[in-house]
């Protein structure tokens, strides 16, 4: 089987879908640490574990 160097339009699809959501609790995570007196680290957690998700998601893309 060959490996494909290029990701498939599904696979660009997905991958924007994961920039979108990494990019935005990144967000959260940036407004909860400078704009909040004592961030919760409960609510950065959630934020980081979907975060590391995405990532997993792209590098499986990238990686298989």
């Amino acid at each position: 089987m060959d490996i494909k160097p290029y990701l498939e339009d599904d696979e660009i699809a997905r991958a924007k879908m994961c920039i979108s959501n990494i990019e935005d609790k990144l967000n959260a995570i940036k407004s909860e640490v400078y704009n909040t007196a004592h961030p919760y680290k409960k609510y950065l957690d959630e934020k980081l574990q979907s975060i590391i998700f995405d990532t997993k998601c792209l590098d499986s893309m990238i990686n298989k």
